[in-house]
């Protein structure tokens, strides 16, 4: 009996270790910033995407966070502006046995945590509530001014749970020319080019008559056939762009190695060469995501664009994405072009006309 009794206290001995050790644990592994959270949903599947973009005397970090189906209903929808994006995520909350393991339920509460932790911690920080909509800003000692923004409601038509949010990191910056002098980062491109091996290049054209609208219904199955890159006042006008398409062999770990290299040359450009109207998108955990292997082929890897102040229409696009195969490039440049999209999967097409495409041999071929 005394043995059995010695047995019984060591039990509940380690019981009550194993349990102060989880919740010491939990408290360790508390989300404290922005960049932990990103970092967290991206573990999970949902990862964010990254906007660079440059006002008058400041350099903006931009995050908006992006999905991909685990099986359960999800909507998303993106507007193209740093300043104005948003990215709304639907998770249907019935039938979840473990929310924990849910990736959309676990947002709905990360997020809110985050968001409320930050404002604690910070030393100057407005919170500003409309609705289901809160709007935060917080400074961080002398940290750069953080702005973040969180919309989230109840859809009862489907018993779902909408959130969005939207981060955006200002930093101090010397004032950032407005030249639309895009000849420097051109070289850039050219240099990278002539030191890749095996390089092949593909001229390519897409065009628009005029009073042709770029269809954008979703009843029209073209939501995901065109990928937009500029939409302005003239979205009746006759447009034609040209470009080069620069396909760059490369396998497994050199894949991505060239695509790494390309990512930090643009962006160390951009910040270094400070330019209203340059924005570079691209994945926050960028080299991390490819190799593990979350980005599919197809899917963009970086957009680096350059937009007149003035004008406000694109002027000069670089695009990267990738095949098992290895790394395309697109570059086009469209100063005088007022209105443009591409094709969602450009690196296949050679020419397209309005709705007509005609496939690149090489990349389009069974």
């Amino acid at each position: 009996m005394k043995t059995i009794n010695i047995l019984l206290i060591t039990l509940v001995a380690v019981c009550i270790a194993s349990c102060t050790k989880k919740n010491v644990d939990n408290q360790q592994h508390q989300i404290e910033t922005m960049n932990e959270l990103l970092d967290s949903l991206s573990d999970r599947g949902i990862y964010a995407s990254r906007t660079l973009y440059f006002t008058e005397d400041s350099v903006g970090e931009y995050y908006m966070q992006k999905g991909e189906n685990d099986g359960s209903p999800l909507h998303q929808s993106f507007s193209t502006s740093p300043r104005y994006c948003r990215s709304y995520m639907c998770a249907d909350t019935t039938g979840v046995e473990d929310r924990s393991k849910n990736r959309h339920i676990y947002m709905l509460r990360a997020i809110p945590e985050t968001f409320e932790r930050l404002c604690k911690k910070a030393k100057a920080s407005w919170r500003y509530q409309s609705g289901d909509s809160l709007d935060y800003s917080i400074t961080m000692g002398n940290n750069p001014l953080e702005l973040l923004s969180m919309t989230k409601y109840k859809d009862c038509r489907f018993n779902s749970t909408y959130i969005g949010f939207a981060y955006n990191v200002l930093k101090p910056w010397k004032k950032a020319i407005k030249s639309d002098d895009v000849r420097p980062v051109r070289e850039l491109l050219k240099t990278f080019i002539a030191e890749q091996k095996g390089v092949k290049k593909y001229e390519v054209k897409y065009e628009w008559d005029k009073g042709v609208a770029i269809p954008r219904q979703q009843y029209e199955s073209c939501m995901w056939r065109w990928r937009w890159i500029l939409r302005d006042c003239d979205s009746l006008a006759a447009s034609s762009v040209t470009g080069t398409h620069f396909f760059i062999p490369a396998k497994d770990k050199h894949r991505i190695d060239v695509a790494v290299d390309f990512y930090n040359r643009l962006n160390n450009f951009a910040i270094e060469h400070p330019q209203i109207g340059v924005e570079l998108n691209t994945t926050t955990r960028f080299k991390t995501d490819f190799e593990k292997h979350v980005v599919r082929d197809g899917e963009d890897l970086l957009q680096y664009s350059v937009c007149n102040d003035e004008i406000h229409r694109n002027i000069y696009n670089i695009l990267m994405t990738h095949t098992t195969e290895g790394i395309h490039i697109l570059e086009l440049y469209t100063p005088n072009t007022p209105r443009f999209a591409i094709p969602y999967d450009w690196y296949k097409v050679k020419e397209s006309h309005n709705l007509k495409f005609e496939y690149e041999w090489d990349f389009a071929k069974p």
